[in-house]
């Protein structure tokens, strides 16, 4: 008989199953059909397991006595002459069919694919198990393919030992001893987590390991008592895990058999990938986000970027590192970005599970959870499109379909409130390796900014919505040309409030035009930008970032470089029709040196106008959920002011909170993070920064210009959270 794995490759081949069978279950609450379902499934898993450990003992019994001749007694199937195999297979498949059919994808979404050599043996392929007839399929196959490994990797290819009684007798002890051992765990451990199951806890991790009644102890002790008891001989001819000692026996075939019983029980629960992702989902989490992305447990944070850090309450762990700066003024630093906006992309993996490669990102996915939301006609955003980036007969007008990045972008810098509402002048690219968490993305964005309907509330609100994000505009619009009309919530900004597409801007509102271009490169790794350009009048000398090309004073720069690359001989030399003149920063003379930017604000992108300033004041009573001041004021009457015309504000404080001007440093340089991905295991919600650098353009707006600083620089770091389809 063929013995499929050297000695080596039996840990090698276990770990692999292990890994394959390792992720903790989804935590989803079963009730009580689910409950039924799955312990219908653990039950026939293992009646299968144990059919099949005891056929295989039986056949290596009957060949070491040399009544039978079966070519590979590790091959179940093969070996089962009297077709309980098969029965066993039916029990299971029958009792899903009967226990699951109907049940919702809870369970389901807790298996992925089927593992070799399964996938090809039942014509199932890799791809997902979306039905629990094929479930049942795959796991009827797998669980012999299971016994097979482990049974294979110890008992072996036993030589010729009809003749040797002491011989056949230890290997019967083996079989017999660690067949039972591996039954007991899989029983024991679907037991215990059928309790689990019962306290509405769907996860794995309290039974995985353990021995509850102790019986699993017992059973090691047995098999190992079988050992000592029948294999005190020549070990030699057995073709066994070990064949020097009884000790060393003892030890490869506990280590086998424990991997194996754990992988049968995990196997009632859940799978792994077997291949690579095909889609993305990327949740992007605001600067101060108010999405159960963590929880304070014990004191101690769970999930999320301050995962194990200590708590009081769910909010101490729900801050992230997202933040936008945008403009050399210093007022747009430290700005709130909405969160709970998702985006699917579609993706292409060269390798397999566990060696993905460098994976391409296609484009954004039309199948998507949240597409639609995001689809809209350019003429009228109440009206959803399936076209982006080209022309939808759903459209009027010119028909023009877009694709938008996120919901509103509500802002106050300078006292100026804006609303921008960001689309994709072209399809998402990018790389991504999962294996080292590396990854690029671009982003070809048209920021339309509108002149802020108030301080207090930029951009409309979409209120009362029932259920945010579901497709259904049960919410009103609050403010706008949409006031009154029906809305759904498609991101939330903790300072602000709740924002749609569905509510509108004034086309007379509009400050940018077509809308201002932002080419944004996002890298895992570090985004840097240099000031590369002469500043303009009143900073001369001084070197400054971006600029506008001469040759075409509406194409936004970093430096000469860009502009030569669209018209030979252009430079980054101007600043635009209405756009401010370029300075370093908006720091004060401080010891005879212009606009200095002090290293002293513990951020590696900015630093701050601590010498001499500005120093600015704003009301103390309504911030950003940061804690930073965005309603400027000269006393406490100008707080008040605003709190008395304010709808939404009833108290804005005292002019008490006073905050140093920010500066970019020179370079700016901002860093994102990778986070190393299993891909042999199920992704969800795996945390990654993302950071990049762009040239803001300026608006028609010169006041807002010169106040924020553009033509001039911006920074962004995003937060947020992966999840893959197969």
């Amino acid at each position: 008989m063929t013995h499929r794995s050297n000695v080596l490759g039996v840990a090698i081949a276990l770990a692999a199953a292990v890994s394959l069978l390792a992720q903790p279950a989804g935590a989803f609450v079963p009730d009580k059909a689910e409950q039924k379902c799955r312990g219908t499934i653990a039950k026939g898993v293992g009646g299968i397991i144990k059919t099949a450990n005891k056929t295989i003992a039986g056949c290596h019994k009957g060949n070491n006595s040399g009544k039978t001749s079966v070519a590979d007694c590790n091959d179940a199937v093969a070996a089962d002459t009297k077709g309980k195999i098969a029965k066993s297979q039916s029990k299971l498949t029958d009792g899903i069919a009967k226990s699951c059919t109907g049940l919702d994808g809870d369970i389901l979404e807790d298996f992925l694919n089927c593992p070799e050599p399964c996938a090809t043996s039942t014509g199932l392929g890799t791809g997902l198990l979306d039905n629990y007839t094929d479930l049942g399929t795959c796991l009827a196959c797998a669980a012999v393919e299971l016994s097979n490994l482990v049974n294979d990797a110890v008992l072996g290819d036993p030589a010729d030992i009809s003749g040797d009684k002491a011989a056949q007798k230890c290997h019967g002890a083996i079989a017999k001893g660690y067949g039972k051992l591996f039954d007991t765990i899989v029983k024991d451990r679907n037991g215990c987590q059928k309790g689990v199951d019962k306290g509405g806890d769907s996860s794995t991790d309290t039974c995985v390991d353990a021995d509850v009644k102790g019986k699993i102890a017992k059973a090691v002790a047995k098999a190992q008592g079988g050992i000592d008891k029948s294999c005190t001989g020549d070990l030699s001819d057995l073709g066994t895990c070990a064949t020097d000692t009884p000790a060393n026996l003892k030890a490869c075939a506990d280590a086998a058999y424990s991997a194996a019983g754990r992988s049968g029980f995990l196997m009632s629960y859940e799978s792994a990938p077997t291949v690579c992702p095909s889609k993305l989902t990327q949740l992007v989490v605001g600067g101060q986000s108010n999405l159960a992305i963590a929880s304070c447990t014990g004191g101690t944070c769970v999930g999320g970027p301050d995962d194990g850090s200590s708590c009081s309450t769910d909010k101490d762990c729900q801050d992230t590192r997202t933040v936008l700066n945008v403009g050399w003024g210093g007022v747009g630093h430290d700005i709130d970005i909405p969160d709970g906006y998702i985006i699917n992309t579609t993706i292409t993996c060269p390798g397999t599970a566990g060696a993905c490669g460098v994976c391409t990102v296609d484009g954004i996915d039309p199948a998507g959870s949240q597409y639609s939301f995001f689809a809209r006609c350019q003429e009228d955003l109440r009206i959803e499109c399936s076209n982006p980036f080209g022309t939808d007969p759903a459209c009027p007008g010119a028909q023009r379909c877009d694709y938008h990045a996120g919901g509103l972008l509500a802002n106050v810098s300078g006292g100026t409130p804006t609303c921008t509402r960001n689309r994709f002048a072209s399809d998402v690219t990018g790389t991504l390796e999962f294996e080292t968490g590396e990854g690029d993305v671009t982003l070809d964005l048209r920021a339309t900014v509108f002149t802020g309907l108030g301080k207090d509330a930029p951009c409309p609100l979409c209120v009362n919505d029932t259920t945010p994000q579901d497709g259904q505009r049960d919410g009103t619009c609050l403010g706008g040309p949409d006031d009154g009309e029906s809305c759904d919530v498609h991101s939330f900004d903790e300072t602000f409030g709740a924002t749609s597409l569905d509510c509108g801007l004034s086309t007379g509102s509009n400050i940018s035009g077509t809308g201002l271009v932002v080419d944004l490169g996002l890298t895992t790794g570090t985004a840097t930008m240099t000031f590369d350009n002469d500043c303009d009048s009143g900073a001369s000398g001084n070197d400054c970032a971006c600029g506008m090309c001469s040759h075409d004073s509406t194409q936004v720069c970093q430096n000469d470089a860009d502009c030569d690359a669209l018209s030979s001989g252009s430079t980054c030399t101007a600043k635009g029709s209405s756009g401010a003149d370029r300075k370093p920063n908006a720091c004060n003379t401080h010891m005879a040196v212009d606009f200095q930017c002090n290293d002293d604000a513990g951020l590696e992108e900015r630093g701050s106008c601590s010498g001499s300033g500005p120093f600015d004041s704003y009301c103390d009573g309504f911030t950003r959920a940061n804690g930073t001041g965005f309603i400027t004021c000269g006393s406490d009457t100008d707080c008040d002011n605003f709190a008395a015309a304010s709808d939404l504000v009833d108290d804005a404080g005292n002019c008490s909170l006073v905050q140093v001007r920010s500066c970019f440093k020179n370079p700016i340089s901002i860093s994102g993070a990778p986070t190393p991905v299993d891909t042999t295991q199920k992704i969800e919600d795996q945390s990654t920064l993302l950071a990049g650098t762009f040239c803001l353009a300026p608006t028609i707006n010169s006041g807002l210009n010169g106040t924020v600083g553009s033509p001039g620089p911006a920074a962004l770091k995003i937060d947020s959270f992966l999840s893959v389809e197969y």
